[in-house]
């Protein structure tokens, strides 16, 4: 299985530079390139393509988002950030953007800020399954223990769809724990 998976990533590693190749002034092949990259475990390499594709076109909401994602990947709080905030202002509605911005900011302790992001991720998408965790954890750490039990309960309740049931062990290890 992972060296299926090793081989699916080389082909789509050698699509993506074919493609680069061939349409160097196409922001969507730098896009392509660095999902790729983001798949094989290399932030680094994503930020560069991402990079590349704003520079292409600085209206690009979703490069931003993934360039932010990639620098998430490598704790650069910051960058993410204001990677996330340009999405967000390039398309208010980006419900993966709060909700990215707002995990950034629940790493950096900043729990207000976070539910406020993962708040408006949950108005805008309510079933973004993993907006629901980061919001019990934010919950969580200020004490609020009922509303991250009811966060806890949410995000359970969507993990499968979202891939995400490898979670589900440790958040109901959490929920229990809160005793509510």
């Amino acid at each position: 299985s992972a060296l299926w998976w090793r081989e699916a990533i080389g082909e789509s590693e050698s699509a993506a530079q074919k493609a680069v190749e061939l349409a160097p002034n196409d922001p969507s092949v730098y896009m392509a390139a660095a999902q790729v990259a983001r798949r094989a475990g290399r932030p680094e390499e994503a930020v560069q393509h991402t990079t590349r594709a704003i520079e292409l076109d600085p209206s690009l909401e979703r490069a931003h988002f993934t360039r932010a994602e990639a620098y998430a990947d490598l704790n650069n709080w910051e960058e993410a950030i204001e990677d996330y905030s340009t999405a967000i202002r390039l398309n208010g509605r980006y419900a993966r953007a709060y909700a990215g911005r707002g995990k950034v900011r629940l790493s950096q302790g900043d729990e207000q800020a976070a539910l406020a992001d993962l708040d408006k991720a949950l108005e805008l998408r309510p079933r973004l399954a993993d907006a629901w965790l980061a919001k019990a954890q934010a919950h969580q750490a200020l004490g609020h223990n009922v509303k991250a039990a009811k966060a806890y309960r949410e995000f359970i309740k969507l993990a499968p769809d979202a891939g995400l049931d490898h979670l589900v062990p440790k958040a109901e290890e959490e929920l229990q724990d809160l005793d509510v």
